[in-house]
């Protein structure tokens, strides 16, 4: 039964191993996945030697052979090995890794030739050269990355200490199996299984391998998140876009347009003044409310493709959002509340465009049917929030997915253009902040309420 689990581990390393290898060919994640996917296919080979050859073979020569390649794959597993490290712990020793890299390739070669082994009595025993030179430097390597691991968990971050825990405890373990093979070797240690370093190995495998695949989920969920990234970017791009192309055609059209509103409004109100009938005088009207309509719309156009113009500098919040209401809201004064947190808010932003996104935030309340708006603050490294809470009959939806795209309204029957909060989040975007909405979960029917967040960078 437990030849059977060490098989099974076996192979299940093996195949690890080479699925790094693979990845990071294909993919480029990091270079620390290839050298430790090729430790794990050079330690699971060792394993499969030990478990399917040395242990069951009975001709001296054979186990001979099995052995000098098992130490040929240690070899190699030493120098890689200590490459992974390296990136791991981020310290390069050069003169240390050729040392071993050249040490390696000496005792592979010993190991090719028999050098290092000899056939007594019947079986294959180590001889003086291996005992004398292999086995330190042997524990020398260990020594060596139990050093570089130790350097390294000082030194990185908490998620990069906790791979290397994981390492030095399988360094730990590996060494233990080994000693207690000598241990063996030299009677002191009775022989409960064939061979101890067996079961180092794969502890080392096991350990690694289980680090590195939460390694590997991690670098997954940042690929990802970069995607998301890209994916957004990508489309603030495309709508720089349309801003550019919109802003270079829509000046010329716009004061073409402005010519007309104006030519229209002038003679509608002389039509008005003159003794017509109320019908006339009614049509006239509603000709100089839409040029009005036609006339906004034209600004809003301009606003929106004119972002450019920006006088960045750090104020008390307060002091603009006080101004603001008490020079266009003066009969909504008492609906209005301010946390006194934000009495000491500073941000940076160009005071004349906040003020417009301020009054475009506290007319969609008010034109929602809202009768209380509570203004607060939230604050954490990256942003200094302003959040606006109504009690209007707010946005669910797809409609609130929708706020701050160029074009949207829900106040098309009562002349919106859909360009106020797509206005806003340009320019606070223009901040280097953000913009974002929310719905009020209240529980019945009614107004539900919108929460407003105006997000300005710390700056650092």
């Amino acid at each position: 039964m437990v030849d059977i689990l060490l098989q099974f581990f076996c192979l299940l390393l093996l195949v690890l191993g080479m699925f790094f290898v693979f990845i990071e060919l294909r993919t480029n994640f990091d270079k620390s996945f290839r050298f430790f996917g090729i430790s794990l296919i050079l330690l699971s080979s060792m394993c499969a030697i030990d478990i399917w050859f040395t242990t069951k073979l009975t001709r001296p020569e054979s186990i001979q052979f099995w052995d000098s390649i098992y130490h040929i794959l240690a070899c190699f597993f030493v120098s890689i090995s200590l490459n992974y490290l390296s990136i791991l712990t981020a310290t390069r020793i050069p003169r240390l890794e050729k040392i071993f890299t050249f040490a390696s390739g000496i005792f592979s070669v010993s190991f090719i030739g028999n050098i290092l082994f000899k056939i007594q009595n019947g079986k294959n025993e180590p001889n003086f050269i291996y005992l004398y030179f292999f086995v330190p430097y042997a524990v020398i390597y260990v020594i060596t990355a139990i050093y570089l691991i130790l350097k390294g968990i000082k030194k990185n971050t908490a998620k990069e200490r906790k791979i290397l825990q994981f390492h030095l405890l399988g360094f730990i373990l590996l060494l233990g199996c080994g000693l207690a093979d000598l241990g063996i070797e030299i009677g002191i240690i009775p022989q409960l299984v064939s061979n101890y370093s067996i079961l180092g190995l794969l502890a080392f495998g096991f350990f690694a391998t289980l680090i590195f695949c939460e390694k590997f989920i991690g670098i997954i969920n940042a690929r990802q998140a970069a995607f998301s990234k890209l994916e957004a970017a990508t489309i603030e791009l495309e709508r720089a876009s349309i801003l550019k192309q919109l802003g270079e055609s829509t000046v010329n059209i716009a004061h073409e347009i402005k010519n007309f509103v104006a030519t229209i409004k002038t003679n509608g109100i002389l039509i008005h003044n003159e003794e017509v009938s109320e019908n006339v005088k009614y049509a006239t009207q509603r000709i100089e409310r839409s040029a009005e309509r036609l006339e906004s719309f034209t600004k809003s156009i301009l606003n929106y493709s004119k972002n450019s113009d920006f006088k960045l500098e750090e104020f008390v919040f307060l002091d603009v959002i006080e101004a603001t209401i008490s020079d266009f809201f003066p009969l909504l004064m008492s609906k209005i509340f301010i946390s006194e947190k934000i009495s000491g808010v500073k941000i940076f932003a160009d005071k004349r465009k906040l003020e417009q996104i301020l009054i475009n935030i506290l007319k969609n309340s008010f034109e929602a049917g809202a009768n209380e708006i509570k203004i607060n603050t939230e604050n954490d490294e990256n942003f200094i929030s302003i959040i606006f809470f109504d009690n209007g009959k707010g946005c669910e939806g797809k409609n609130l997915e929708m706020l701050g795209k160029p074009f949207f309204s829900t106040k098309k029957n009562l002349g919106g253009n859909g360009l106020g909060l797509a206005v806003s989040s340009s320019i606070m975007q223009s901040f280097g902040g953000r913009i974002r909405f929310e719905s009020v979960d209240k529980i019945g029917v009614g107004n539900q309420g919108l929460v407003v967040w105006l997000m300005f960078p710390v700056r650092k």
